[in-house]
């Protein structure tokens, strides 16, 4: 791409890339929708060399430099760009009101074709939150707190939005800060809070007690109203609609999967994993498990594993025994059902073997076959693990999180087999989940002790376990 142009803003989008942009310097004063400022506007080239987020089409937002100074430009395009840009400015101020740290508004501008750009400064060295610690939560339960005294709620708190420079956490993203001036009622501040706590595992919901008291701590202002039993159902009211959405995400084009649709064949895959040679699998599933290597062979299902460009898959096939079972799968399609099961457990933070591509072929309404390919997680279970070298600590631990987590989230396995979890190394993965569903966990909870019948040992470890987890 010519360095020259400005650039359209679709996904195969790579830097260096330069943006003119006609820039007002000074952070901006409000007069209605209107932005005020002491210096006359100027033309300026930023120079991008990184792309931080794209949602084509509508929004990039990369890293650059201009006049020496690196900086970070949002760019809003297509026909509600000065909308959004006008949303994201009102963030903006309402945040300079509050004590959360954020980075500076050093400019606002447009491009040529009506583009609205916001120009902040860069964190360097900073570092993007995870939800692999409960410490995280709190971190952020406390600029809540902080956000929620100043009569601010954020209505898009997923941990992009914030990062970590130094001991600080700075919010990144001003577009859902919103106020109305007036302070906001208990049940305001519930939803908000379990809003951001829905974006950690369920296996943290037993720290709602500690990040109620971080919260009232940090926030004296906040009503006793606020009560843990509130909290955590607003917590898991927000999870479950985030899970909801996540799902309908599973199955149509959008930034992290790719729908292909043919004649007859629908093709769905992760964006990120999808290489050439999957791709290739894709067109010709047949041919390539042909030479594949079984791992269980079966009358409804087939495991393979196969070998496509350099890494290493698990296939599994779903086998169409008669015309009756044949219509069965029509009317309700297996692989899509495990396919969203694989995804609802990692959404959730339960470790399994990913599904990466899912492979339907249909002539006319009747399914002639299908496939689900799988991150290889290996063949030890832990059945097999334990006969070997008894029950190891990390085993039993990963099995405590695996079964609060869903718990927490409500979610049934449906089929706990010691051989349906896979020992990778001191982590444990579920496999299997086509009956996989809504309901409570303590229903597996007797077939899975049942494993250890001939391990008197073991059987009595997990049974102290699951009691000291308020199972009986």
């Amino acid at each position: 791409m010519p360095r020259d142009e400005m650039p359209g803003i679709e996904r195969d989008l790579h830097a260096p890339f330069i943006l003119p942009l006609r820039l007002a310097f000074e952070t901006p004063q409000t007069t209605g929708s209107e932005v005020q400022t002491s210096m006359p506007p100027r033309d300026v080239r930023i120079a991008c060399d990184e792309v931080l987020r794209l949602l084509p089409g509508r929004r990039l937002v990369a890293r650059g430099t201009f006049d020496a100074q690196v900086c970070v430009v949002k760019l809003f395009v297509g026909a509600d760009a000065r909308r959004y840009f006008d949303r994201e400015l009102k963030g903006v101020r309402a945040l300079a009101n509050t004590r959360v740290p954020a980075p500076l508004l050093l400019a606002t501008g447009t491009g040529s074709s009506g583009e609205r750009a916001l120009v902040y400064t860069y964190l360097a060295g900073a570092q993007a939150l995870t939800d692999h610690s409960a410490d995280q939560a709190t971190e952020l339960v406390s600029v809540f707190a902080q956000l929620h005294a100043a009569g601010c709620v954020h209505s898009d708190p997923h941990l992009d939005n914030f990062a970590r420079s130094g001991s600080v956490v700075y919010a990144l993203d001003a577009d859902g800060i919103h106020t109305n001036g007036k302070p906001l009622s208990a049940s305001t501040r519930a939803r908000n809070l379990g809003r951001l706590l829905a974006q950690f595992p369920p296996r943290f919901d037993g720290h709602v007690a500690g990040w109620r008291a971080t919260y009232l701590l940090e926030d004296p202002s906040a009503t006793a109203d606020l009560t843990v039993q509130r909290l955590d159902r607003a917590l898991k009211s927000e999870r479950a609609q985030r899970v909801r959405r996540y799902m309908k995400k599973t199955l149509r084009e959008c930034s992290e999967f790719t729908v292909r649709k043919t004649a007859g064949r629908r093709v769905i895959a992760r964006r990120e994993d999808l290489t050439d040679a999957l791709q290739a699998f894709a067109g010709d599933p047949e041919g390539v498990l042909s030479g594949a290597d079984v791992l269980k062979p079966g009358n409804s299902a087939t495991v393979f594993r196969v070998v496509l460009g350099n890494k290493t898959y698990v296939v599994k096939r779903y086998n169409l025994k008669s015309p009756v079972h044949r219509l069965r799968r029509s009317l309700k399609s297996r692989v899509r059902v495990a396919w969203r099961n694989g995804h609802l457990l990692w959404f959730i933070g339960v470790r399994t073997a990913r599904p990466l591509m899912l492979i339907e072929n249909r002539a006319g309404f009747l399914v002639v076959d299908s496939y689900i390919v799988m991150q290889d997680h290996g063949t030890l279970n832990l059945i097999d693990a334990v006969r070997t070298e008894g029950l190891r600590d990390c085993w039993l631990a990963a099995f405590e999180d695996l079964v609060i987590s869903l718990r927490n989230a409500r979610v049934r396995h449906g089929d706990f087999k010691g051989t349906n979890f896979l020992v990778c190394g001191d982590a444990l993965s579920l496999i299997d989940l086509d009956a996989l569903g809504e309901g409570d966990i303590g229903r597996d909870l007797p077939r899975f002790l049942k494993n250890w019948e001939h391990l008197p040992l073991v059987q009595a470890r997990f049974e102290r376990s699951l009691n000291d987890l308020g199972f009986r």
